[in-house]
């Protein structure tokens, strides 16, 4: 079996990835009913919180393979069920196990096999056990002991291994064991017991009541199923029908829709009472309760594929004939399903692991202890089938797309506190939904709706002096459908500006008092300005209202040098020369107060040119009668010409050379042209300085002594003074 449940698998797998290969993803329509019926979305063992709307109905045929302990029990199954859709939100639903095949590997396990032999060894072919075993003490209100087969707590079954085929070192021990859901089986005769066993299994009737809208993220619902038995009698219960009992109970469902729809989470949990056997107004075994703990997911990979996995256990609860290896069914179940023509044809099936399989649980023996064998396979399946009727489902609206907020706009980013600021929202909702709009502020009061409102800032910021206030306007664009955007902007608010100083007293412009001009240092001429004076100019101005004042000087003649009330005018220049005629030059002042206010004044005075320089005499040279010669005394004075040429080097040398009339003619010039070359040649004074001009005998010394007119006379002639004659 276990290659037969692993093929199935790969293949319902295999075909859903070839259904869904280049298809894409849709919501898919409802799917099968699960294994006993009763819901339209359920997995093949876990109900779902959808239920069939009005006037839909699902019809199924399914086989269900599954194992049980203790005993080794395989059990296959052919359900056919079906549910029908009162309202949209309640469904009812009907199963009946078509057919029913129980076999076990180790019938030596249960406690039904010697239940079997000892019912037909004491009373024969169809005999009751109640009187085979009898007679029963009590089991009205709880279960019966039969002194014959009883264990010690009570019960029709045996202890295990009491009445059934001796094997050496096996049992018997203290209690029987079973499982809960077909206590009686297996059939054993005197040829043995009986592996395998076929027949009608149980009815089962059941309405699910959807509590919430099973399209909500979380959905809720609640079931109620009844089994009832298909047999009651002994032969039939050996045969595995059943428990020939009456079971039932709630059951409350949670559903969770999650990624659009297409994963949904189912979980359940149900209290499912079971009732006990009785024969003849006895109770011949009292089956425990059940806890039903069923989860599993769906996963949509195309409209037409559905894969699921799910959980599915049963936990038996409260009092009850005790069991020796009781054992809690938990089974995982991992399937597919196909959905043709919107889900009215569905095909699926799944593969089931006994995951609380109990092969390795050893038996206390009396001597020796005795560990069961391990079966082959505790895998199942389940395939399905179902047909149903389906409503048309209106296509569901496009998913609701949020506005959203473009730009939030102030007509003034900072004012001051009372000056109203107008706010602009610019939104669109791309489904073409009316937009409501909603305005918060953190300070102030909005007045108006809509896109554009103003903000009233009086009061935000009233105290003179204090630091700006920001506010912050949010609006939130909501489209009536869940919706929405939001958008803030700040602006700051200032504090009222203090009131204006009230205005000064009008301007009286400044007042120049006088300009006063110096010779800085000892003028070249005292009592006069002249030609290279350095002059100190001063101002003195009064303001009558103490502004500081600018002082702005100008010169018909030169340039003024500094600034403010004193400054200083070189007059170097200003005449054409010494001996010139005397120049006139007017000095300007305008007196700024900054505001308005000026006053000017001027003061002309005349710079007088420096006398020209006059000739001096430096020496005389006397030379004897028709002599020309240059001796040392002429060169001593000579020395002290040349001395006072280098200190002045703008001077000249002017020579006059005088002759008495009794002398040489020429005498007197080589006098000089000798005096001139000592000059040039011994002392290196420029030629060019040296000026001869002969007199002669012209000129006779006013003294009248001959010896008087035998001479040069040295004049050193400064730079502009006039030529001696």
């Amino acid at each position: 079996m276990r290659r037969y449940s692993v093929a199935l698998l790969v293949v319902l797998l295999w075909g859903g990835v070839w259904v869904i290969e280049g298809q894409h993803i849709s919501s898919p329509p409802p799917v099968t009913s699960t294994v006993m019926g009763g819901s339209s979305t359920g997995l093949f063992g876990t109900f779902g919180a959808r239920t069939l709307r009005r006037g839909e109905w699902t019809w199924g045929v399914f086989w269900n393979n599954f194992d049980r302990d203790p005993g080794d029990i395989d059990v296959n199954q052919i359900p056919v069920n079906f549910t029908l859709g009162l309202t949209d939100r309640i469904e009812v639903f009907g199963n009946i196990d078509f057919f029913q095949q129980v076999t076990t590997r180790q019938p030596f396990l249960l406690s039904g096999s010697g239940f079997n032999l000892g019912r037909l060894r004491f009373g024969g072919p169809g005999a009751d056990p109640v009187r085979a075993f009898g007679p029963p003490q009590g089991g009205k209100d709880g279960t019966a002991f039969f002194p014959g087969t009883s264990a010690p707590g009570g019960g029709i079954l045996p202890a295990l291994g009491a009445l059934a085929f001796r094997f050496p070192g096996f049992g018997p021990f203290d209690r029987p064991s079973y499982y809960n859901d077909f206590p009686f089986f297996p059939f054993a005769d005197e040829g043995g017991p009986r592996m395998s066993s076929n027949g009608l299994g149980n009815f089962t009737l059941g309405m699910k009541i959807a509590l919430s809208n099973a399209d909500r993220r979380v959905a809720w619902g609640v079931a109620t199923v009844l089994r009832l038995p298909s047999a009651r009698h002994f032969s039939a219960l050996a045969h595995g029908r059943g428990a020939g009992a009456v079971d039932g109970g709630p059951i409350l469902i949670v559903s969770e829709n999650l990624w659009e729809g297409r994963l949904r989470l189912h979980q359940n949990i149900g209290y499912i009472v079971t009732g006990g056997v009785h024969r003849a107004g006895v109770q011949i075994l009292d089956r425990r309760d059940e806890l039903w703990l069923n989860a599993g997911v769906e996963l949509d990979v195309h409209r037409s594929v559905i894969y699921t996995a799910e959980v599915n256990s049963k936990v038996f609860v409260g009092g009850g004939t005790p069991n020796l290896n009781p054992v809690n069914p938990m089974d995982l179940v991992l399937g597919a399903r196909f959905l043709f023509r919107e889900g009215r044809i569905q095909l699926g099936g799944g593969w089931r692991m006994f995951l609380t399989n109990a092969d390795r649980r050893a038996f206390f023996s009396e001597d020796p202890i005795l560990v069961t064998v391990n079966k082959d396979d505790a895998n199942g399946f389940v395939l399905t089938l179902s047909l149903g009727r389906r409503r048309a489902r209106p296509t569901p609206p496009p998913p609701n797309r949020p506005p959203v907020i473009t730009a939030l706009e102030a007509d003034k980013e900072q004012v001051t506190d009372g000056e109203p600021v107008h706010f602009t929202a610019r939104a669109y909702d791309p489904d073409g939904d009316f937009l409501i709009y909603t305005w918060e502020t953190t300070a102030g009061r909005i007045t108006g709706t809509g896109p554009s409102v103003t903000l009233d800032t009086r009061g935000i910021n009233p105290n003179v002096g204090a630091p700006p206030v920001r506010v912050t306007v949010t609006v939130t664009v909501d489209d009536g459908r869940g919706g929405s955007d939001t958008a803030s902007k700040t602006i700051a608010v200032l504090a009222p500006a203090p009131p204006p100083p009230p205005p000064p007293p009008p301007n009286r412009p400044p007042r120049i008092e006088a300009i006063e001009i110096s010779v800085v240092g000892t003028p070249q001429v005292a009592g006069q300005f002249t030609d290279g004076d350095l002059l100190a100019i001063r101002a003195r101005a009064t303001d009558p209202d103490g502004d500081p004042l600018t002082y702005v000087w100008s010169s018909s003649l030169g340039t003024i040098e500094g600034t403010g009330p004193e400054v200083r005018l070189n007059t170097t220049g200003f005449t054409a020369g010494p001996g010139a005629p005397p120049a006139s030059v007017t000095i300007s002042l305008r007196v700024e107060d900054g505001r308005g206010g000026v006053d000017s004044d001027s003061r002309t005075i005349l710079v007088q040119a420096l006398p020209r320089p006059t000739p001096i005499r430096a020496g005389e040279l006397f030379f004897p009668q028709n002599a020309a010669r240059i001796t040392n005394e002429h060169k001593a004075a000579l020395d002290d010409v040349a001395d006072r040429l280098l200190r002045d080097p703008r001077a000249r040398l002017v020579i006059l050379a005088y002759s008495d009339r009794s002398e040489v003619r020429d005498v007197a010039r080589r006098r000089a042209e000798n005096a001139r070359a000592y000059l040039v040649t011994r002392r290196r004074i420029d030629p060019a300085r040296i000026i001869i001009r002969v007199i002669g005998s012209a000129r006779p010394h006013p003294s009248g002594e001959r010896r008087m007119n035998r001479r040069l006379e040295l004049w050193i002639v400064p730079e502009g003074a006039e030529m001696p004659r």
